[in-house]
């Protein structure tokens, strides 16, 4: 009895975590069925993070909905709109099921509801960008219940929503009770999130002078967020700029050579491995205790023991000294010589063949995985620029104007092109498609602003910015859980 009035207040508290869930559905003019996931928008199927969602035809209907739940003040609230988005150049709708609302009243309605819950808003949606814009320009002049309001849009500014595998609404539909609209974002590749540092980038102030400096101001300081000063002619973040727009440089050669140039490794990743060598060391004991002639635990437990002490020595007992991905991959064979190893050779060749590992693994254990994309991206590389050695002498200035061109950032007709396509007003062309399609919209475009704008997001979730704007709103989206 004690048990259960000790689990009691957890019991309540866990009933209680899940977000109340609302769908503004626009299915029934869905004619050409491309929304993804429609289970999701569909009456009475739908169910999000293990949540039962109640589906709605219209942001009326959702408000009358939410009112006659007459749920406690600061409740969390999500809502999700499923629907097509249209622009006349001027206006965005969305095409609900009873209703065309635009971009602007939408946003009326997620304001005036953060006004009494905490709210987390998922508009999947073409041109649901437009919504992000109306509020960061909003938010400039008024800081009410920023703190409260978690805007996800599954598009950027002025673009459509490209159908991907892995979109919003395949992640809401997978998703777990807990984990927030920034745990979504993180899988995707394209949209915004309200909780990036905008303010600090000066976006808002660009949206609302829309001048070339202003914007490239915003495009230096995201540059800076996302990958460190680079420069073209003294300008900070010109050479990667240079990149997003040359014709030539493909999203897959982008994030290698991102990879190549930005190889720092996480302090979470490296609080894993110690972590993780800790509970093996741990392990074997507790099994080397029951039974001491166990060779596999005694094996194990030498080899790990050997493996912390070595990182710990070298590089801090927390591995700050372990600065990038190239270092885990040089140091692997200088592991690989050294005397000890020959228990993490025999651990190798004791497991069983469903836990098989080589040595090469063990060594770098949690950092495996980024130890080969790191490989994998330099050795793409190095094949693809054989006259270049990816090395420290890579000049990334160099290779930025080799690879623009005539799109060099450092001319200012095409600064603006680069601010305007990266902030929605215009878009690059692929000269491959007849010079018709948007770069977003087609599948292996040959230009990454958008792949830019989605990277300094991802970069800037955990940025400690000062902006005061940019701090409420990020304590909105880390504050709701699904």
């Amino acid at each position: 009895m004690k048990l259960f009035y000790f689990l009691l207040p957890l019991l309540v508290s866990f009933s209680t975590m899940a977000a109340e869930c609302f769908v503004v559905s626009g299915i029934e003019k869905d004619h050409a069925r491309s929304l993804k996931d429609r289970t999701l928008i569909q009456s009475e199927t739908s169910k999000i993070a293990g949540k039962n969602c109640i589906v709605v035809k219209s942001w009326k209907e959702l408000n009358e909905k939410i009112a006659a739940k007459k749920l406690p003040e600061n409740s969390d609230i999500l809502i999700v709109q499923g629907a097509h988005g249209a622009t006349n150049g001027i206006d965005v709708k969305f095409l609900c099921d009873a209703e065309e609302p635009t971009a602007e009243e939408v946003l009326g309605h997620l304001k005036k509801l953060s006004g009494q819950y905490r709210v987390g808003a998922t508009i999947h949606s073409c041109y649901s960008g437009e919504i992000m814009k109306q509020k960061l320009l909003q938010d400039e002049t008024n800081n009410e219940n920023l703190d409260k309001l978690c805007l996800y849009t599954s598009s950027s500014m002025g673009r459509i929503t490209y159908g991907q595998d892995k979109d919003i609404l395949s992640q809401l539909k997978s998703a777990r009770p807990g984990q927030t609209l920034e745990n979504l974002f993180l899988k995707v590749r394209s949209g915004m999130i309200s909780s990036a540092a905008w303010s600090e980038i000066g976006l808002p102030e660009y949206f609302a002078k829309e001048t070339v400096e202003q914007g490239y101001k915003a495009l230096q300081s995201l540059d800076k967020i996302t990958r460190g000063q680079f420069s073209c002619e003294s300008d900070i973040g010109a050479a990667n700029a240079a990149l997003c727009a040359a014709p030539g440089i493909t999203d897959q050669i982008f994030e290698d050579l991102m990879t190549f140039q930005h190889p720092f490794i996480d302090d979470s990743v490296k609080e894993e491995v110690v972590t993780n060598f800790k509970h093996k060391i741990k392990t074997a004991e507790e099994s080397l205790k029951k039974t001491p002639a166990d060779k596999l635990s005694r094996a194990q437990k030498d080899c790990y023991q050997f493996l912390l002490e070595t990182y710990q020595s070298n590089y801090g007992e927390k591995l700050e000294d372990l600065e990038s991905w190239d270092y885990v991959v040089a140091n692997t064979p200088l592991f690989k010589n050294m005397p000890q190893i020959s228990s993490c050779t025999t651990y190798s060749k004791l497991l069983p063949k469903d836990e098989a590992r080589t040595v090469e693994e063990i060594i770098q254990n949690n950092f495996s995985n980024g130890a080969r994309f790191y490989q994998e991206s330099v050795e793409k590389l190095q094949k693809r620029y054989s006259q270049r050695k990816m090395d420290d002498s890579f000049d990334i200035k160099d290779f930025a104007r080799a690879a623009s061109g005539e799109k060099a950032v450092c001319d200012p007709n095409s600064k603006q092109q680069i601010i305007q396509s990266m902030f929605g007003q215009s878009f690059f062309y692929d000269e491959l498609a007849d010079g018709l399609v948007p770069d977003e919209m087609i599948h292996g475009r040959k230009v990454s602003t958008q792949l830019a704008l989605k990277s300094f997001q991802n970069a800037s979730l955990e940025y400690k910015s000062q902006s005061e704007k940019d701090q409420l709103r990020s304590k909105a989206c880390k504050d709701f859980k699904l």
